[in-house]
């Protein structure tokens, strides 16, 4: 349900703003409780964030193995979109066979050559899932999770010999949802 969503992705929010605060803590700066609400404030207008999740035991319904969660948020529209990515263990080693293609293939990689094809794979199970909610989003905001931390997601094919950073979308990585958080600098 929406309310369920709202609050899964919430509580992401906030416990990744926790991981912020303990580093800052440790460096003796100041800590903030920022949650979605302040998030959604922060999103520029047309604007998406995707934080992907991987979920060991939580947040339910997705605890039935440990398995990757996007949470996609877009700049005033409701409700959050959440897509289950499936077992976190097939998508861990889809990334590391993914990125030992790319190191093997060298600086350039044929057109159907392992990292091709275990890429485009990749892009299918990890970003084709969220097209329908990502729509007309020109530029979107992202925070990995687990293994998907090692993706670069512009890297990824796109088909037709083209890449991710051809299809004219503006991808922004950050560390954590609070970064688009308005308010004093932290």
């Amino acid at each position: 349900p929406d309310s369920e969503r709202e609050q899964a992705c919430d509580a992401l929010v906030r416990s990744r703003g926790r991981v912020l605060d303990e580093k800052l803590v440790r460096s003796r700066g100041p800590r903030s409780e920022r949650g979605l609400p302040a998030v959604r404030e922060g999103l520029p207008g047309g604007a998406a964030l995707v934080s992907f999740l991987r979920c060991e035991d939580e947040p339910a319904p997705f605890a039935r193995q440990a398995r990757y969660v996007a949470f996609v948020v877009r700049a005033g529209r409701e409700p959050i979109d959440a897509c289950d990515l499936g077992a976190a263990a097939g998508l861990d080693s889809l990334v590391a066979r993914w990125r030992a293609a790319v190191l093997g293939d060298g600086h350039r990689p044929a057109a159907n050559g392992p990292s091709q094809v275990i890429g485009d794979h990749l892009r299918r199970r990890l970003w084709d899932p969220l097209q329908a909610a990502l729509a007309g989003a020109p530029r979107v905001f992202v925070v990995l999770d687990g293994a998907l931390d090692a993706v670069d997601l512009y890297a990824l094919p796109a088909g037709n010999g083209s890449f991710l950073v051809e299809s004219g979308m503006v991808i922004e990585r950050l560390s954590a949802e609070r970064e688009l958080t308005v308010g004093p600098p932290l």
